[in-house]
């Protein structure tokens, strides 16, 4: 998606300023395949467990590699739909809204409980090993 950009000379850039329809579809969106894993569910520096008061929220897109591709491909043939493209000074299109959006897999409710409670037992049993370390 980038590299289409570049090749073309105007720059293509989330729009700037107060959250947009499209940054908040992307948000929704991230945490919502987030939320089918257990990487949210970790008491872990990458959610900011290390740094009292940080809002917990996991940023990457979690759907995997080909669905990310797919995302960003879609974008670029809808004409960058969600972004700005700008050269220079000049805005050349604005797309705010995002459609863009793949279907996000089922995982019964029944596994989830299961796969929380072991996730929580190993997190306590690794947080008791990094109290005794110190």
């Amino acid at each position: 998606m980038i590299s289409s950009a570049n090749g073309n000379g105007p720059s293509a850039t989330p729009p700037q300023g107060p959250s947009t329809p499209s940054q908040s579809t992307w948000t929704m969106l991230v945490d919502q395949t987030a939320a089918h894993t257990l990487l949210p569910r970790a008491n872990s520096w990458y959610m900011g467990a290390n740094v009292p008061g940080k809002p917990r929220r996991f940023m990457p897109y979690a759907g995997g590699p080909h669905t990310y591709a797919d995302i960003c491909n879609a974008v670029v043939a809808k004409g960058y739909e969600g972004f700005t493209i700008r050269q220079g000074d000049q805005i050349l299109s604005d797309q705010p809204g995002f459609t863009c959006l793949p279907t996000v897999p089922d995982i019964p409710t029944p596994l989830l409980a299961i796969i929380a409670e072991r996730l929580e037992a190993f997190t306590a049993a690794h947080a008791q090993q990094d109290v005794a370390a110190e």
